[in-house]
């Protein structure tokens, strides 16, 4: 579903010599990363919330709020809001639905 990270990890991984240590993730970062975002993909209609997201990846609040932060360059509600954003508009495309459906479809309402 995130192209945008899907991008980002093969640059990262391809490219790993010629990106900034500013920018570049460790193996074990860009593994726990995947586990998120395929996790975010895979759940975001549902009601996620951070602690859900961290909770069944065995990680704390904390500590999970840190690692997105630092590999994604945003918190993790922007993160999750773009995806719903793109999957609405994408879906816009092609089902003739109300704005507010699809605002609930995606879950908006979920903070």
């Amino acid at each position: 579903m995130s192209l945008l990270f899907e991008l980002l990890l093969y640059l990262s991984t391809k490219y790993r010599e010629q990106i900034s240590s500013k920018f570049s993730m460790s193996n074990k970062e860009i593994e726990q990363m995947s586990k998120i975002i395929d996790f975010i993909s895979r759940n975001f209609t549902q009601g996620i919330l951070l602690k859900d997201v961290a909770k069944s990846l065995g990680y704390s609040e904390g500590y999970f709020s840190r690692l997105f932060k630092k590999n994604m360059g945003m918190i993790y509600y922007k993160y999750l809001n773009i995806i719903r954003l793109s999957a609405a508009y994408s879906d816009m495309k092609y089902i003739n639905k109300s704005l507010v459906e699809f605002t609930l479809d995606c879950r908006f309402k979920d903070y």
